[in-house]
């Protein structure tokens, strides 16, 4: 998982953040099971040759870049960082799962989307897509709820900063299913390189439960997924 820190309008930073799930790696860690001293040491060297790899791609690519390993809940843990860096954008990977599982297991990404104030880059993993990869079409939210607003804007900001074609999805009060068809619908006429969605950030039971219409996005995107809270 990485967080992206842009600083002025030249410079950008990556800071690759490696979050060590305790009670995970126990669980997985049969061999150490008698001694957790040497499953933590097996944890943390896992963690530190996976960012090793990712600091040297970036150095090769001409970005900065540092990482941090951390201890804890990882949704937890890359917000603190995110904060502490005053990070721009949170950049983690996409792992499309079951509702069952994510329910009993839990989900970073899903935790990390309803609580974050910072924007989330939600990358697919696609090995044909170029490392220098731009969107060459944007589709986003409009401007209306108001918790789309600032993804619209941003979208509008990036749109321009690439020469991108921005395309908005119609206002949709509609249920989360009838939504995400329209997204769905949206997605296969026009195929964008990027989707960008305003989230409202999730506090009651119900939200936490319910399936919304960026967690359905999520499940079947084809392409990264930008978002952006209210």
């Amino acid at each position: 998982m990485a967080i992206s820190l842009v600083r002025g309008d030249a410079h950008v930073e990556l800071v690759f953040c490696h979050a060590v799930d305790i009670p995970r790696m126990l669980a997985h860690a049969d061999r150490f099971a008698d001694d957790y001293a040497l499953a933590l040491e097996a944890a943390r060297d896992e963690a530190r040759r996976l960012l090793d790899r990712c600091v040297a791609l970036a150095l090769q690519a001409g970005i900065v870049a540092r990482s941090r390993i951390r201890f804890g809940a990882p949704a937890t843990q890359i917000s603190s960082l995110a904060k502490a860096v005053a990070a721009d954008l949170i950049v983690i990977g996409n792992r499309p799962s079951a509702k069952m599982h994510r329910f009993l297991c839990g989900s970073v990404r899903d935790e990390m989307v309803r609580s974050s104030n910072i924007p989330i880059l939600v990358a697919d993993a696609n090995p044909s897509r170029p490392s220098e990869y731009r969107a060459g079409s944007i589709l986003a939210q409009p401007a209306d709820p108001p918790s789309c607003a600032a993804a619209a804007r941003l979208a509008s900001k990036i749109a321009t900063a690439h020469g991108a074609k921005l395309m908005f999805l119609p206002p949709s009060n509609r249920s989360a299913p009838a939504a995400h068809r329209a997204v769905e619908q949206a997605v296969a006429e026009h195929d964008p390189g990027m989707i960008v969605l305003g989230a409202a950030r999730k506090r009651g039971l119900y939200d936490v439960f319910s399936t919304g219409v960026v967690e359905c996005v999520l499940q079947s995107a084809v392409a990264p997924v930008l978002i952006v809270h209210d």
